[in-house]
């Protein structure tokens, strides 16, 4: 049984001492003792106060092999301190060697501990995804990101993981992995992830869009374009928020295009007064930006973007109105000769061939009944 007198007697001791040798010393008993919750308690007193030096480390060498297993996952977390990543090859034998643990909850620890450390930790890891528990894999699929290395066997080992394993959230940890290390590698498993059933997967390709750091930019908005089409709100929004790596070379503007996909009126007047001051990569983006509503105010800006006289401009000028307006109202405008004798030919031949069944079959009915909040192609959500 635990024997607090003893217990607060070391506590008063140790914050009374001015060195390591002082603040170890009334706890060294306390971890001999037979005693299991006291030799607990010593070794938790020890580890929050975050005592460091050769004595210290020795207590935790020993508690990564005491039979006790809390003992030892509290061993595995002291090692894995974020001050102590790769401290030596006592931690790093005792990380290691806890991913063989019979405890599950000690091999979780000591995969979490070796986020950060040694690449030498990496085939300890990679063998360590086919453990048991789940807890366990997917600490090891976390430890195996943030070594952030462009390794083969790290890439294959988490493709693997994401086709094969059968806990939701070690795919979705996986995922993620994928998508930081690096986005093309990722590209086919997003693709997979985004068309899922289960909901919580397409979430995750949508969230790990957002934290991927080397997609192309063609990649980044095929995937956007598809996620826009699911049924989930937040799958939606996450998909607008991955944008922003794309508005990153924009200071002062980055956030006004994720305000327009989202939805945002306040951000209509902010881009049309900043379209004209703009190169025209970045016109490009502000057209596409205001092409999120169909108010009155941005119509004559978007029909104004067709004469841009960056073609690229006036094709997503184009392509916005034709996604927005009504056939009658597309055909309105492409009656309007003068207007179509000065555009660039790309957006010219867009106005002519795009939504030719819609100019056929048109029947000059007002616009979509629900309301445009989030949207990229022509499909509308509400």
């Amino acid at each position: 049984m635990l024997d607090q007198a003893r217990v607060e007697a070391a506590e008063k001791e140790a914050e009374q001492a001015t060195d390591i040798a002082g603040r170890l010393a009334p706890w060294l008993p306390l971890w001999a003792d037979g005693d299991e919750e006291t030799r607990s308690a010593a070794l938790s007193a020890l580890a929050d106060s975050r005592s460091r030096g050769d004595a210290v480390t020795k207590v935790f060498v020993e508690a990564a092999c005491d039979p006790l297993p809390a003992a030892r996952c509290q061993a595995m977390w002291w090692f894995g301190d974020e001050e102590d990543r790769g401290v030596g090859t006592a931690a790093f034998e005792a990380l290691t060697a806890g991913l063989r643990d019979v405890d599950a909850c000690v091999r979780a620890a000591a995969a979490q501990g070796l986020r950060f450390s040694d690449p030498a930790a990496i085939e300890p890891l990679l063998v360590a995804l086919r453990d048991t528990e789940a807890d366990v894999r997917s600490n090891v699929v976390i430890a195996l990101k943030d070594f952030d290395l462009p390794v083969p066997s790290i890439f294959e080992a988490l493709i693997r993981v994401f086709h094969h394993d059968l806990d939701l959230e070690v795919r979705e940890n996986a995922l993620h992995a994928l998508a930081y290390l690096d986005g093309t590698q990722a590209l086919d498993v997003l693709r997979l992830a985004a068309r899922a059933e289960d909901l919580r997967l397409r979430l995750a390709a949508a969230m790990a869009l957002g934290d991927s750091r080397s997609l192309p930019e063609a990649h980044r908005l095929e995937l956007v374009s598809l996620m826009l089409a699911d049924t989930d709100g937040e799958v939606r929004e996450r998909a607008v928020r991955s944008l922003a790596p794309l508005f990153d070379e924009q200071p002062g503007a980055a956030s006004l295009p994720l305000l327009a996909a989202i939805g945002d009126g306040e951000a209509i007047e902010p881009l049309i007064r900043t379209l004209d001051r703009r190169e025209p990569y970045v016109r490009r983006r502000i057209v596409w930006a205001l092409s999120f509503f169909t108010s009155t105010r941005v119509m004559p800006v978007l029909t104004g973007s067709l004469s841009d006289p960056a073609p690229d401009v006036a094709c997503t000028a184009a392509k916005a109105l034709l996604e927005t307006l009504t056939p009658a109202q597309v055909r309105a405008l492409l009656s309007r000769v003068p207007l179509l004798r000065r555009l660039p030919a790309p957006a010219r031949e867009l106005l002519r061939r795009e939504r030719e069944y819609e100019l056929e079959e048109g029947d000059g009915s007002s616009g979509p009944r629900c309301q445009r909040l989030v949207r990229l192609g022509a499909t509308e959500y509400e």
